[in-house]
């Protein structure tokens, strides 16, 4: 029976991370709701310094620049990593028509519900292996 316990608490965990990953992609959609994609250009990085176990490491967010009706605004992603885009690639954004300043990053709005569903569906696939090799197999 104990067993069962690891199943349900392993299958409530992967359950409460696929609901966060909707409700964090969700309230992204909400915000940029009305907002207008266009093609940004990376023009350079905000960097940023971090340590684990193996020591510090730099981590990069693109800084990049995007034109509306012949302004050009500028913006910075919010998702840091050891690979950035190469300066001058193309990214898309989102912008508010009536405000274009204000922007989200299209593809980053993804990358945090994709994560969390991933470790989601990790979590179902060992949930269902312990379940099935306590249950079934050992019994």
């Amino acid at each position: 029976m104990k067993d069962k316990g690891l199943f349900l608490i392993i299958a409530a965990l992967a359950v409460v991370l696929a609901v966060v990953g909707s409700v964090i992609l969700f309230v992204s959609n909400k915000k940029a709701e009305g907002y207008v994609e266009t093609e940004a250009r990376v023009i350079g990085y905000v960097e940023k310094s971090e340590y684990d176990d193996d020591g510090h490491y730099y981590v990069y967010a693109e800084k990049v620049e995007y034109t509306v009706d012949g302004i050009q605004y500028f913006a910075v992603s919010d998702v840091y990593t050891t690979r950035p885009k190469s300066i001058g690639a193309k990214m898309k954004i989102s912008y508010d028509p009536q405000q274009p300043f204000k922007y989200a990053f299209v593809e980053n709005k993804y990358f945090i519900p994709v994560i969390l569903y991933i470790i989601s569906g990790v979590l179902v696939l060992c949930g269902i292996g312990i379940f099935v090799y306590r249950c079934v197999i050992n019994n």
